[in-house]
């Protein structure tokens, strides 16, 4: 099966290489979203969407009667109430949350374990200035400006000098020098292992990182280095997402539109079919936009063998995906695609 979709075309002089990079990982998670308008009730929908299940608990959002969002189990049991302004998944242990406007770190049960003090990094998805999850011991977080990363006692390992950083991953992090505004990556004792050269870059995630040498707005410029800073895979692309088991989402402009494939570490697809709505692999499978802009699953053939019945679809973790059923409600689904959970936002 053959999907063919387009997507407009995102442009503005304004938007500096920190702003695309933002942006950059937005639509990792929220390409399908831009496809098409979505209506102010949806969108609404949208920033409330769970990410994922992650240590046995998924976020639960309320709007009524406030807007708060609290943690349950996967099978709709509470196990922290709705009364954070925003939350990110558990990792480590902990989960950072939002309440009075600042970041901090709770445990499993509800507590603080670093107090709300941090402001946003203002890289992430959804709902895209969270302080960043922890990942190898620590965590980017945003203070007074800058940013550095911390400890699981909330003391600063690299002090907070960056414009702007991305996770930890394989003892190395993206860091954008405050100075250049370019990009490079630091070690645990925030020193460059790979100087700050590119426009716009992501963490590395199986060996390699994406990265782009190019100003947003052209029509090339994102590729994949390794460890010590060499393209493996040509900067040919609009834009590149991180490898997942094997797989990377990348993006070229057609007439104006994305078009997306799932690339391996030799630069081959896995099909011809236009992805472009799609988020990575997890447990085999990946959410993709196919048939009016509905969200199904695919295989890494290319197959689709969760249909296409869903708002939007998040990467599976921990054998439950979140899903988007309608305006005002989500759910969960397991492996075979079964809706397992229902829960409505109103």
């Amino acid at each position: 099966m053959k999907t063919k979709l387009r997507i407009n075309r995102l442009a503005s002089p304004r938007l500096g290489p920190a702003v695309f990079h933002r942006i950059a990982c937005v639509l990792s998670m929220i390409l399908p979203l831009l496809a098409v308008a979505a209506p102010v009730q949806a969108a609404r929908m949208e920033q409330w969407l769970p990410n994922r299940v992650s240590e046995g608990l998924v976020a639960m959002p309320q709007l009524k009667p406030e807007r708060k969002v609290g943690f349950m189990t996967p099978e709709g049991k509470t196990v922290i109430e709705p009364r954070f302004e925003a939350v990110r998944p558990f990792s480590e242990g902990l989960a950072a949350v939002r309440a009075k406007g600042k970041w901090g770190y709770i445990d499993r049960t509800g507590n603080f374990v670093i107090e709300p003090k941090f402001d946003a990094v203002g890289v992430l998805d959804y709902p895209g200035d969270d302080p960043m999850d922890f990942s190898e011991g620590c965590a980017a977080v945003r203070i007074g400006g800058r940013v550095g990363f911390i400890d699981k006692t909330g003391n600063f390992v690299v002090p907070a000098k960056f414009t702007s950083a991305w996770q930890f991953n394989g003892g190395v992090a993206a860091s954008q020098d405050w100075v250049s505004g370019r990009w490079g990556f630091i070690d645990r004792r925030g020193g460059y292992v790979i100087k700050p050269q590119f426009r716009n870059a992501m963490s590395f995630s199986e060996g390699l990182a994406p990265v782009s040498n190019e100003d947003h707005g052209t029509e090339l410029g994102w590729g994949f280095i390794d460890t010590k800073g060499l393209f493996v895979i040509s900067p040919a692309y609009t834009l590149a997402l991180n490898f997942h088991e094997g797989l990377a989402l990348v993006l070229t402009m057609t007439n104006g539109a994305y078009d997306g494939k799932y690339i391996d570490r030799h630069d081959k697809a896995i099909s011809d079919n236009n992805c472009h709505g799609g988020n990575s692999f997890s447990q085999g499978l990946a959410p993709v936009s196919l048939k009016n802009y509905k969200h199904g699953y695919i295989d890494k053939t290319g197959k689709t063998v969760i249909a296409a019945a869903f708002e939007e679809a998040r990467p599976f973790n921990e054998n439950f995906a979140v899903v988007r059923l309608s305006s005002d409600e989500w759910g969960l689904i397991d492996l075979t695609g079964k809706v397992v959970l229902k829960r409505s936002v109103k």
